[in-house]
């Protein structure tokens, strides 16, 4: 379903039909127009909190992706390994393939087989998917890790163009 943030405001703009004098209503109507950016601004920042949090809640499971088309926004749910374009498949690269056996507590078992049941996957390629983003993150984590001792100290108050900026935020590889 998706949602046009201009609804907001002009459902606030119902509300003028109760005022009768004319020049009261011409000023609340300049009003609710220099208003309604600001109104529109809140509400996206509110619908991402809410994602934010839903994200936090679905993780590492899934993933609520909004989606903004002009004024329009609608919500995308990815599943685990969905974004990688396996769809429940290993990646196997022309590699050899090696069995693990490992002892985890049933629990954890059970947890993670629900989890690839509500990803759609099988339990073996949802733990293959699981690896392969926890190794991504630790190269990624490596690499900015080396990229901040490479790089000189920033002084806080340094420009760069026309931006300035109060802390250095290490800069990401996009590989």
């Amino acid at each position: 379903m998706p949602i046009d943030f201009r609804d907001i405001p002009a459902a606030a703009r119902k509300v003028l039909l109760l005022v009768e004098d004319p020049e009261r209503r011409k000023a609340l109507e300049q009003f609710m127009d220099s208003a309604s950016p600001l109104v529109e601004s809140a509400a996206r920042e509110a619908v991402q909190e809410l994602v934010e949090e839903i994200n936090a809640q679905l993780a590492p499971h899934a993933q609520v992706r909004i989606v903004q088309n002009a004024n329009q926004i609608t919500a995308e749910v990815i599943q685990v390994g969905s974004e990688r374009g396996r769809r429940g498949s290993p990646r196997f690269d022309g590699d050899t393939i090696s069995k693990v056996l490992i002892r985890i507590p049933s629990t954890i078992k059970d947890m993670a087989a629900e989890s690839a049941k509500r990803a759609g996957m099988s339990l073996n390629s949802w733990t293959v998917d699981i690896l392969e983003r926890a190794i991504d993150n630790l190269t990624e984590s490596r690499k900015s890790t080396d990229t901040d001792r490479d790089e000189p100290a920033k002084d806080d108050n340094q420009q760069i163009g026309s931006n300035s900026y109060s802390k250095a935020e290490p800069e990401r590889n996009q590989d």
